[in-house]
């Protein structure tokens, strides 16, 4: 730590007539408040002690620039550019050592499972610290991996963008390579697939048998009838409140109409999370063809044939009524 090597610099400044009452001074003052500073790349000592004098009040930064010079010369380290929080306490040590050690503020943004790709793009806008428009002939729906993203400032959108289809390949290639059901579909058919079961599915569990129902519907050539593919053809992965799906599924001729054209449609719907796409590579295997889920706690009843999903509809209209009451 720098703090272990603070003798040479006073060895140095001793050295060049520098009174060790500043010196001393300087080492054991404090700030008074947190503060979060920016240093411009290229930036050298004397600009960096005046951006600290200024934004921290920082005592001395022409002494503050000898002793970070003569620091970062006997580490052989560059005191690093970046964004740097600074805490209240802090001594020109800790300063130091940050800039020596690269020690900039991390940032994070955590992509919800299910998001589209405009929905991303929304997010990755409003972040703090990215920097650049990110170049949308680069990306493709279906194929970013909704988590938790850490980055520094100036990151670009781009390179956020790259690590989330990274993310997305390291998943494919663990959990594809490996699944326990082999089913001739692509990479592309799976995402898509993934990206409707996690529209559909509320609960967690929920999400291999929502994946085995539409499985089933396309082994036997049965429209997948999946409501958020309608929703997306409406708002190309926009909000979807106010869609009239039990309108725009009779009238709306787009190959993402799934009660119009039977098959996959031609894209992802949204981002699969990781648990959606294990879920669509490992479904669970039953017999079921129809679900209905009950509005309030998203979970689903499935049926194996028309009739008894009839009479699961009727259930859930049922439990409505009664809790209206």
């Amino acid at each position: 730590m720098i703090s272990k090597r603070i003798g040479l610099a006073f060895i140095i400044l001793l050295a060049i007539n520098v009174s060790t009452i500043p010196l001393i001074y300087l080492t054991y003052w404090r700030s008074s408040f947190e503060k979060t500073i920016i240093i411009p790349k290229n930036y050298g000592t004397k600009q960096i002690a005046s951006l600290l004098a200024d934004e921290l009040l920082l005592p001395m930064p022409q002494l503050f620039a000898i002793l970070a010079k003569s620091i970062a010369l006997y580490h052989n380290l560059p005191l690093q550019a970046g964004e740097y929080n600074f805490p209240l306490g802090c001594n020109v040590l800790d300063i130091i050592n940050k800039f020596l050690l690269g020690d900039v503020v991390i940032h994070k943004i955590t992509i919800p499972e299910g998001y589209t790709l405009h929905q991303i793009i929304d997010a990755l806008e409003e972040a703090h610290a990215l920097i650049g428009k990110p170049d949308l002939n680069k990306v493709s729906e279906g194929y970013l991996l909704p988590e938790t993203y850490y980055y520094t400032y100036e990151t670009t959108r781009d390179n956020l963008l790259s690590k989330m289809h990274a993310a997305q390949v390291r998943v494919w290639q663990e959990y594809y390579e490996n699944r326990s059901l082999a089913l001739d579909l692509s990479q592309h058919e799976i995402l898509t697939i993934a990206s409707i079961v996690e529209k559909e599915a509320k609960i967690k569990e929920e999400l291999p048998v929502i994946a085995g129902v539409y499985l089933n519907r396309l082994k036997i050539d049965m429209p997948l009838q999946a409501d958020p593919t309608i929703i997306y053809a409406v708002t190309k992965g926009r909000n979807g409140e106010g869609v009239n799906i039990a309108e725009q599924k009779s009238i709306l001729d787009s190959p993402y109409n799934t009660y119009m054209y039977k098959g996959l449609p031609p894209t992802p719907i949204a981002n699969p999370g990781k648990a959606a796409i294990i879920a669509t590579l490992n479904p669970n295997i039953h017999d079921y063809l129809y679900f209905v889920a009950d509005r309030d706690s998203g979970a689903h009843l499935f049926a194996s044939n028309y009739k008894q999903h009839l009479a699961n509809i009727n259930k859930v209209k049922i439990l409505d009524r009664n809790k209206k009451k």
